[in-house]
């Protein structure tokens, strides 16, 4: 908690001396239980969607690959309950391959080995001094990613994904938990493997997805934001000026900021810096916002009007009579 007070006011310093202007910031919560459960919750199961079904798929996958190894070790002869739950884990993660292979899965269907192996980790592994120091370092990062995530589990700001930094030394310990579960029940085990092996290259394929279509949306999204500056660049002698209540724009806008005067200004800032524009006379403003009601009359109010062919959230917005 210190040292994310630390670095947030320190950032802000630093970019008050650096450009001459506070940042734009919705504040810092030091706890919030709801904020913590929320975003919890997302980093173990699912990120980008409230699908009920891939939710379903998801713990399907991470509970069968789980109670599949606690059969091998407690019921190595119960082969007719292995190969049930071996079904479970294999339908939840070819379901989520099929319905939606965008979905970005959480801990527990992304890595079903790391979960698995944990889960039958024997109590003798912690005489170990190196497991133990794993299993704490771990424990300590993993409480203070959950306590501070944001409540959409990550995206463009502090999320799981840095849970990443720990499961390297995790999953050395949960393999060599796995590996134990071959003397329990030979038979049981090599159902196991092979039902991790499904999962993981399921699972993978998942990950292939989503970054391809991650970059394909990622370079539309640069040529819109290019296009949206030189439908702008027009009074002569200015340069083209974009409004944007989305910080995010910055990743996307970098090639063109020698050339164009981009202003990043909260939601309840919108107004003003919108009226201020308005006095300086500029003919035409390029704005990255979520377009409203009431956003379109307090430009109707300062004489400007929303380009027809302008499709939200990328609009021009141009004098009356231009």
């Amino acid at each position: 908690g210190a040292a994310a007070m630390l670095a947030h006011f320190g950032s802000r310093w630093w970019a008050v001396q650096v450009a001459g202007v506070e940042p734009m910031s919705d504040g810092v919560e030091i706890f919030n239980a709801a904020r913590v459960l929320s975003g919890m919750l997302n980093i173990l199961l699912l990120l980008n969607t409230r699908s009920t079904a891939i939710l379903i798929a998801v713990v399907m996958t991470g509970a069968g690959c789980s109670l599949l190894a606690l059969t091998v070790l407690r019921e190595p002869w119960n082969l007719g309950l292995q190969w049930i739950l071996a079904g479970v884990s294999i339908t939840g993660s070819l379901t989520i391959v099929l319905i939606a292979p965008e979905a970005i899965t959480g801990l527990v269907a992304a890595m079903p080995l790391l979960i698995a192996g944990l889960v039958v980790l024997e109590r003798s592994a912690m005489a170990n001094p190196h497991t133990r120091l794993i299993l704490l370092t771990s424990l300590l990062f993993f409480v203070g990613v959950f306590a501070t995530q944001a409540p959409s589990g990550g995206g463009l700001q502090w999320g799981g994904r840095y849970l990443m930094l720990a499961v390297p030394m995790l999953t050395a310990v949960a393999v060599a938990s796995l590996r134990k579960l071959l003397k329990f029940g030979p038979a049981g085990g090599y159902i196991l493997v092979s039902v991790l092996a499904i999962a993981t290259v399921a699972l993978s394929f998942n990950a292939a997805v989503v970054l391809v279509e991650g970059r394909q949306k990622s370079q539309e999204f640069n040529r819109r934001i290019a296009m949206l500056a030189l439908d702008v660049t027009y009074d002569p002698g200015r340069r083209p000026v974009i409004v944007s209540t989305q910080t995010h724009i910055g990743r996307s806008a970098w090639r063109t900021l020698d050339d164009v005067d981009y202003f990043l200004v909260p939601d309840q800032f919108f107004a003003v810096y919108v009226r201020r524009l308005a006095g300086e006379g500029l003919l035409r403003i390029g704005m990255f916002v979520d377009w409203n009601d009431d956003r379109e009359a307090l430009l109707a109010s300062l004489g400007y009007r929303k380009l027809e062919q302008s499709e939200a959230p990328f609009v021009i917005v141009v004098r009356v009579g231009d």
